[in-house]
């Protein structure tokens, strides 16, 4: 036991002086050694919390999460299955609320991939929906824009034409002499 008193520093020994058998003093320093410090459980889990899926691939964001998950499980700390999953879950934005809701209101338990795969699925159900919404943003975007159809107009009121003046009219005429004007120039006109 001596030889275990001499090998460690004055601070260690004050943490196995009450103990007078081997066996007691290894269990004590394992204990101090193998066991995560609480400063560096809250330290990740501080890392953690501060992950979101804001401006990020839903790719990336997995990769992140997992990365956590994994200094966890190296510093003898594993989450459950349920911390993993309400972890994933808390980091969406608000866009994926009615996915949380599905996910929480399931009878059954799925897998963490069973849930990442219903993720990209919804994510690419999101960006259909977002370029659905862009093209008819777009289709609406160029009827307000017609020259025929201004905005004072689009109600439910009808457009007299009659007054309208199409656009290309606004354009000047070429010049009298300009060399391919297709309308013989007043001066070289031949009265009959």
């Amino acid at each position: 036991m001596y030889w275990i008193y001499f090998s460690l520093t004055p601070g260690m020994i004050g943490r196995i002086v009450e103990y007078n058998i081997a066996h007691d003093i290894w269990a004590s320093l394992n204990q101090v050694f193998e066991s995560p410090s609480i400063a560096m459980v809250m330290g990740l889990s501080s890392q953690l919390g501060q992950i979101k899926k804001i401006d990020i691939s839903l790719s990336e964001y997995l990769a992140k999460l997992k990365t956590m998950f994994d200094k966890y499980a190296t510093i003898g700390e594993p989450l459950s299955y349920r911390d993993k999953l309400t972890k994933t879950l808390e980091g969406l934005s608000e866009e994926y609320d009615m996915f949380v809701t599905s996910i929480n209101n399931r009878s059954d338990r799925p897998s963490l991939e069973v849930v990442h795969s219903l993720l990209y699925a919804y994510e690419y159900r999101l960006f259909q929906c977002q370029v659905e919404q862009n093209i008819n943003f777009s289709q609406a975007n160029l009827a307000t824009q017609n020259p025929f159809f201004p905005r004072a107009n689009l109600t439910t009121q009808p457009v007299n034409m009659k007054n309208q003046k199409p656009p290309f009219q606004s354009f000047p005429k070429p010049p009298l002499n300009f060399p391919f004007y297709p309308y013989p120039s007043p001066s070289t006109q031949t009265h009959s």
